[in-house]
């Protein structure tokens, strides 16, 4: 990545293969390796796998990207993965599911600072059908069709 007077976000899980950088202002020119990528302005994001080596741009809201300074939780097409990690950091609870049927649904949602993990958890629920237990003992959320 190569600043040219801006402010950006990066975003990475290693679990998910991939790096999402998303410009706020300025102009973001990325590279990989001396392949270059695109140059980035405002509202716009570069998605890379770095497992498949494939990357693609897109239009996006730099306030959606940047949620998580303001302790918000937006998912825009999260894979049950992603979801599993966002609900790690943002509420220090472990998600499982006992079967792969959910593996194939992407999450678009948006939550306020002041939700609750149960908030959270009912919304999915109405959204998707997913059903969902809470064993607050050891800090899991068990998800099911």
């Amino acid at each position: 990545t190569i600043v040219k007077g801006t402010s950006f976000n990066i975003q990475t899980y290693q679990k998910l293969d991939e790096n999402i950088i998303s410009v706020r202002s300025g102009i973001v020119e990325i590279r990989n390796g001396k392949k270059n990528l695109g140059i980035y302005t405002k509202n716009k994001q570069l998605v890379y796998n770095a497992r498949k080596e494939r990357y693609q741009s897109k239009d996006i809201n730099w306030e959606d990207a940047t949620a998580w300074m303001e302790h918000r939780l937006v998912l825009k097409n999260a894979t049950l993965e992603e979801f599993k990690i966002r609900m790690l950091q943002r509420y220090g609870i472990t998600v499982q599911t006992p079967d792969n049927s959910l593996e194939n649904i992407l999450i678009n949602a948006s939550f306020k600072k002041e939700s609750t993990l149960s908030d959270v958890l009912e919304i999915i629920h109405s959204l998707y059908g997913i059903n969902y237990t809470i064993d607050k003992e050891n800090s899991i959320a068990i998800l099911s069709n």
